[in-house]
């Protein structure tokens, strides 16, 4: 019989794994609930159509019997009697001596029929020898059973370090089988090899381990390979069944494997392992090492390697399975108490797995507690804030030793580009950069720009192929972006203490693309924006225009006073207001007219024409708040303000309606409300509510909501504004999503509720 103690599970592995038991052993489809506020049930059959068996799992092998008991009996006796059902389950992790179930039987009496309905221990071990079946669908006790340990050790002989074995196996503690590890199984199943890359920090050693530990526990003997694949040549048997694993296999530079041949040698491996029935193949690589691989025509037939490659990308992470992750490193983690209070009680979590740096390198650093030394309770959240914000663990490495001054230029250009390049704009800086000679060290490898982008493609940038327009009129045009958020910030943080240099690359660029950057920066550094801007300006002098009237407005958007002065000071208003129209105005272009009739006492008339053409070209809402600021600083005659709120309406219901209506309707919906009716379905599945929606209050609430516009929305545009929106479907909508967060799961995505109640309890099951 297995002997497990089940202390490598979390709770939710253990809530899965009893409900799978149960369900075997009574021959009944149990019901499961997403992780979170269970009211009880962690699992639920029907006995009749009326009578129902809930279970309840309690994970406590860590705390004792004792805590399970107190627990039992001050928290869980009064869920249980709220639930009226016909049966209760009691499945936990502690051991359980007869007296023992007596005692949990009198402490939840009259819902506990018999001791039989109680399973500790062993108890579940049992069940797991009699379906063995089960133990395979469980992978971290099936990784942990102690044949499949003694497999792998024995195959540790083969050049694979103890350290390597170690932390294998402790990784498989907190792994969490996600979608992505799946399709990578899928995917060597059907090929004998597989290729893992991705980008730093997103877990392609991690899932290469637990993909290998996978098949040492179907019985083959696990072969690390070091150095080189002859390595590997050296211990290949072929009528064992073997397991190859090549981590990182190309090294930090592509051009450094073809010295040794490498890449001819590992595509003939691969092709001996393609032939063999008995063998597995896996190596890893950056993303960006291996495209060179590609583009240099290498590996003989590119496609024959391609078809084998799985990228790993935390995008595809779903919602949930970031959430898990996040819970299976806490649950593994060693810090007390209060830290992990810290991401609890304040919804941390919800930060840290929407944070678009969310990477399971940084969550392993967040929650050990080596890492985490000399950090006291108080400082954790903005310890984590800090590790996510400034992510320098994951990118140092990669961006310093891994590419070229060639290729690092790129990747500065398309962050300092806005990070959202077109392929023009990007190719047209690339050239001036490299014209200038701001590169240290010229490489072996090709450094033109469509070599050096396809490098950096899938690893460090995006190419993104945008299409606009209609069928008829279909435009295509190529975007770059950063491959992951966090390089943004890495870059961007070199640069701050280095204005000259930023400066300088943001000269690069022809239009406006070099300046978005320093607009998205003014409110964390106005100091940095004012330094670099001014540098600009300095830089090109008289012929800021040259470059466009948008280049011209926003950078003297980013100068301060005197430097705006300067650069403005000889440019004529009519040169200005003719440049004006032929541009849609925002944010920036209305605070530099604003900033250019201060630099003059200009008479009210020409303040009052720059207004108007400023309110007629201005289409975005927020961009026509701003403007409406700044038009009432100043006093105008009647007629003038009569003109003014005239050109300031031609856009102001269509950029409500557009931008501001759909949220403003469902944030003040439950003020303008009635429910009038409601009941739950069949067995608690859904809730119906009727609503009834005072649409008048509402138009009142738009109308309010503006009046500090130089015009507002009346109450019956407001009114014709809503009767586009079907309210009183609107409004059932939200009633209903409030009530699935609070009730049983009825489906859908994640939203915050959700991820929060994945929580609960973990302290008590964790720290009892």
């Amino acid at each position: 019989m297995p002997d497990y103690d089940f202390k490598n599970l979390d709770p939710i592995d253990f809530e899965e794994l009893t409900n799978d038991l149960l369900s075997k052993l009574l021959s009944v489809q149990v019901e499961r609930f997403k992780p979170g506020k269970d009211m009880g049930i962690d699992g639920r059959f029907y006995i009749t159509k009326n009578q129902a068996c809930i279970i309840q799992s309690k994970h406590y092998a860590r705390s004792g019997y004792n805590s399970l008991l107190a627990t039992l009996k001050n928290t869980e006796k009064d869920k249980i009697e709220k639930l009226s059902s016909s049966r209760y389950i009691l499945s936990t992790s502690v051991p359980l001596s007869p007296q023992n179930k007596d005692e949990i039987k009198a402490a939840l009496a009259p819902h506990i029929r018999c001791t039989s309905d109680i399973y500790g221990k062993d108890d579940l071990n049992a069940l797991i020898g009699q379906f063995l079946g089960i133990e395979r669908q469980h992978y971290k006790l099936w990784i942990q059973s102690s044949g499949v340990l003694q497999r792998f050790l024995n195959a540790a002989t083969y050049n694979l370090s103890d350290q390597i074995l170690q932390d294998a196996l402790d990784s498989s503690n907190s792994y969490v089988v996600t979608n992505a590890h799946k399709q990578a199984l899928e995917k060597i199943n059907q090929t004998n090899t597989l290729v893992i890359t991705g980008e730093p920090g997103v877990g392609k050693t991690t899932l290469a381990e637990q993909i290998s530990l996978h098949f040492v526990a179907d019985g083959y003997s696990l072969i690390a390979v070091e150095e080189n694949i002859q390595n590997a040549r050296a211990v290949y048997d072929p009528a064992q069944k073997q397991i190859f694993y090549f981590d990182d296999f190309l090294g930090r530079n592509f051009l450094e494997t073809l010295r040794f041949n490498e890449d001819t040698q590992i595509m003939k491996f691969i092709k001996l392992i393609q032939d063999a029935g008995n063998k597995k193949f896996i190596l890893t690589s950056r993303t960006n090492i291996l495209d060179q691989g590609y583009s240099l025509g290498q590996f003989n037939t590119p496609t024959k390697l391609k078809n084998k490659e799985y990228l790993l990308k935390i995008q595809e992470y779903t919602e949930e399975e970031k959430t898990r992750i996040l819970y299976s490193f806490m649950w593994k983690s060693g810090l007390p108490q209060e830290y992990m209070e810290k991401i609890i009680s304040n919804g941390k979590y919800s930060n840290i797995v929407r944070h678009p740096n969310y990477n399971p390198r940084i969550l392993e650093f967040i929650t050990s507690q080596d890492h985490c030394q000399g950090i006291s309770s108080e400082e954790y959240g903005d310890f984590i804030d800090r590790s996510l914000n400034n992510p320098v663990d994951v990118w140092e490495h990669p961006y310093s030793a891994q590419l070229d001054d060639f290729s690092r230029g790129m990747v500065d250009l398309v962050v300092l580009g806005g990070s959202f390049v077109s392929e023009e704009s990007l190719q047209h800086a690339y050239s001036n950069f490299v014209a200038a000679g701001q590169h240290l060290v010229r490489s072996t490898r090709p450094n033109n720009f469509y070599s050096v982008s396809k490098d950096l493609a899938r690893t460090f940038i995006n190419r993104n192929e945008i299409h606009s327009g209609y069928a008829s009129n279909l435009k295509r045009e190529i975007k770059y972006t950063p491959f992951n958020p966090s390089i943004s910030d890495y870059v961007l943080n070199k640069y701050k203490n280095n204005p000259v240099h930023f400066s300088e690359m943001l000269l690069h660029f022809r239009g406006d693309e070099g300046l978005k950057v320093l607009e998205r920066l003014f409110g964390q550094n106005k100091d940095l924006v004012h330094t670099v801007a001014s540098l600009i300006a300095t830089k090109l002098k008289g012929d800021i225009f040259i470059r466009g009237v948008y280049y011209a407005t926003k950078l003297g958007s980013l100068l301060n006073d005197y430097d705006f002065k300067n650069a403005y000071k000889n440019v004529s208003l009519e040169y200005i207001k003719n440049e004006l129209q032929e541009i849609d105005t925002d944010s920036s272009t209305i605070i530099f007219c604003d900033r250019f009739l201060a630099l003059r006492d200009n008479p009210t008339d020409t303040k009052h024409q720059y207004f108007c053409l400023l309110f007629r070209n201005t289409y975005g809402y927020a961009d026509l708040e701003e403007a409406s600021e700044y038009a009432l600083k100043y006093s105008w005659t009647e007629s003038q303000l009569a003109e003014l709120e005239n050109a300031f309406a031609k856009n102001l219901i269509s950029s409500w309606s557009y931008e501001i209506s759909t949220d403003f309707i469902f944030d003040h919906l439950d003020e303008c409300s009635t429910l009038s009716e409601s009941y739950y379905g069949h067995e608690y599945d859904y809730w119906e509510p009727s609503v009834d929606v005072d649409g008048e209050a509402l138009a009142t609430l738009i109308s309010k909501s503006t009046e500090e516009l130089i015009r507002p929305i009346t109450k019956d545009e407001a009114i014709e504004i809503l009767e586009g929106f079907d309210l009183d479907e609107m409004a059932g909508e939200l009633y209903s999503s409030e009530t699935d967060a609070e009730g049983f799961s009825s489906g859908g995505g994640s939203n915050s509720s959700d991820i929060g109640n994945i929580f609960d309890g973990f302290l008590e099951s964790k720290y009892s």
